[in-house]
């Protein structure tokens, strides 16, 4: 019997997946649009997923867009003024999560530029009309903008995470990619011969082995992930099978998002009344709450889960654990806290003298020890990050130690 890298390695579909792992199902789903041979299949998918029998896509109507400000695939109303094509309204918006994790701050964003485009698209649906040619926008036009029908669609290979509830209560449909493929293969099986006009065997085959690229993938990384268990050691993100099809990134984001969940429950056990966020721009959000923030990231071919808390004046307390390496703990400050950049270059000494007087400041010297510090760019500033490293435990331990490691930092920085 075929291993699973064997059998991905055969499938010309994966093959030809690999240039754009998550561009190229975008792609997959667009030709279904606009290929007349197939695009009774994209009617019956879309009629599926927005719960809307009659749903039908019109070229001559709407355009199928990719990479369409951000948006992995979006469909549109399709225009014209003066004989070329424009773009109307936004009627669904697909973000395609496959090598990467789904993050409720960018679904929010998302929903709020599908309104700047939904004015973009009446202010051209109104010049597209004959009637209104030469006439200014009448006032108060952006109360008629927001398109009742904009529909919100999450394809992701994950089927849990760490956002899941409150993307729902945001009104995005979550699709993970197995339903997508079974629904795909009902699709194909009940076709009849008229409905596919060109050779119905070809188009079925590619579509079928399509789905067995996609049906294989989310059944062994689930079975991968079962098989995590609490007392492995971080090794176990670097994946064989996986590296040898050359997708271990994204089988290194998903092992750490189920345990980004663990830890998730371990610190509403220690913090109950701590707000947790997950976006990396709340670790700055200066309030009297000052949230706990856990974030998953992908940095110099390791994934990494963290913890951190904002102490005060902009200064981050954070816990990371990175690939299989040991734990570490540090610092991320706005660049006010301390040195100037160049002042960082031209002299290491000062910087770390700066960096050494801060932990202090912060009561934090009892958990931050030594005298080397090393820089980390952190979003929206120049930030500074302490390394420290402790010896590799297991996962248990990991998080257990993560979550330790914060509750002596906010104790510490309750005596500053």
């Amino acid at each position: 019997m075929a291993t699973f890298v064997e059998t991905l390695k055969n499938n010309p579909i994966f093959q030809l997946s690999l240039s754009s792992k998550e561009l190229f199902h975008s792609n997959f789903l667009a030709w279904l649009a606009e290929d007349d041979n197939t695009r009774c299949v994209f009617n019956k998918v879309m009629q599926t997923w927005l719960d809307d029998k009659n749903w039908e896509y019109k070229p001559n109507e709407m355009e199928v867009k990719r990479e369409y400000n951000h948006f992995d695939f979006c469909v549109c109303d399709k225009l014209s003024i003066d004989g070329n094509d424009v773009t109307g309204s936004v009627q669904v918006v697909l973000e395609n999560k496959f090598k990467s994790i789904a993050y409720k701050a960018q679904l929010v964003d998302y929903k709020d530029k599908t309104k700047t485009l939904n004015e973009e698209g009446y202010k051209n649906k109104y010049k597209a009309e004959e009637a209104n040619k030469g006439k200014i926008l009448p006032r108060g036009w952006r109360d008629e903008v927001e398109h009742p029908n904009t529909k919100y669609i999450l394809l992701t290979l994950a089927d849990n995470f760490l956002d899941k509830d409150e993307i729902l209560s945001l009104g995005w449909k979550i699709v993970t990619y197995a339903e997508y493929a079974k629904l795909l293969r009902t699709i194909i099986g009940e076709l009849k011969d008229d409905e596919i006009k060109g050779n119905k065997a070809f188009y079925v085959e590619l579509i079928a082995q399509y789905c067995n690229f996609i049906e294989m993938f989310s059944e062994h990384i689930n079975e991968c992930l079962d098989n995590v268990k609490e007392n492995n050691y971080w090794d176990i993100l670097k994946n064989d099978d996986f590296t040898a099809v050359r997708c271990n990134d994204i089988w290194q984001k998903v092992v750490m998002h189920k345990y980004a969940q663990e830890l998730f429950k371990l610190t509403q056990e220690k913090f109950p009344n701590t707000k947790i966020v997950f976006d990396d721009k709340d670790s700055w959000n200066d309030t009297s709450d000052r949230p706990l923030m856990i974030r998953v990231a992908y940095f110099r071919n390791e994934a990494l889960v963290e913890l951190k808390y904002l102490l005060n004046n902009g200064v981050v307390f954070c816990v990371q654990q990175q690939g299989d390496n040991g734990l570490s703990i540090g610092m991320v400050v706005k660049e006010e806290e301390t040195i100037k950049k160049s002042v960082r270059k031209q002299d290491k000494g000062k910087w770390n003298a700066s960096i050494k007087k801060l932990v202090a400041q912060k009561k934090l010297d009892r958990i931050i020890t030594g005298d080397t510090f090393n820089s980390f760019q952190s979003e929206g500033s120049c930030g500074y990050y302490y390394i420290h490293h402790s010896e590799k435990l297991n996962i248990k331990k990991t998080l257990e130690k993560m979550v330790k490691l914060m509750e002596d930092a906010i104790n510490a920085s309750k005596l500053e």
